[in-house]
């Protein structure tokens, strides 16, 4: 019986149980907030555009038809730094089930009408002069959450003695 007393106190006592981790709400870094406008504000910082001009630039909010797959439609803001009736950029983010990603920037004239989704694609078009139906046409698609350009096509003018409608592209205006 001394025998089992020493040996009952000789052994090691358990160590208390660690005491279970402080859950913490994790945020996704990726999310932005595509309401304030800073996002696409802070974007036209990193283009190395002076400051004075970014407090002075347009920053239009619009929107795209879906392309992320997930219904609803995708926001964008339209930063036109120089005033210029022929180009501007527009910052494009996926929705994503409310959690705004980034998914690219792409030049187009400043009308939002000029950036539209056709067959899960972004087409932007860039007027030129012509009372705006000669320029370049753009395809953009969604590649890994980015938008990448996957074609270019021009549009002619449209002037007495130019090709009819139907021989132009489809798309261009």
């Amino acid at each position: 019986m001394l025998a089992l007393l020493i040996l009952a106190c000789g052994s090691q006592p358990t160590p208390p149980p660690a005491p279970a981790p402080e859950e913490v709400e994790v945020v996704p870094p990726t999310c932005v907030d595509v309401d304030a406008h800073a996002d696409a504000q802070l974007r036209a910082a990193a283009d190395a555009l002076p400051e004075d001009e970014r407090r002075e630039s347009a920053t239009t909010p619009g929107e795209i038809a879906d392309i992320d797959g997930d219904g609803q439609p995708e926001p964008t803001r339209i930063v036109n730094v120089s005033g210029s009736n022929f180009e501007a950029t527009h910052h494009v983010y996926l929705s994503n089930r409310g959690c705004a990603l980034y998914a690219g920037a792409v030049s187009a004239s400043p009308d939002p009408a000029y950036l539209t989704v056709q067959d899960g694609g972004v087409l932007a078009f860039l007027k030129g002069g012509c009372a705006g139906t000669e320029g370049v046409l753009v395809r953009h698609a969604l590649e890994d959450g980015v938008l990448a350009t996957t074609g270019r096509h021009m549009c002619a003018c449209v002037e007495e003695g130019a090709p009819a409608q139907e021989e132009r592209h489809p798309l261009c205006p």
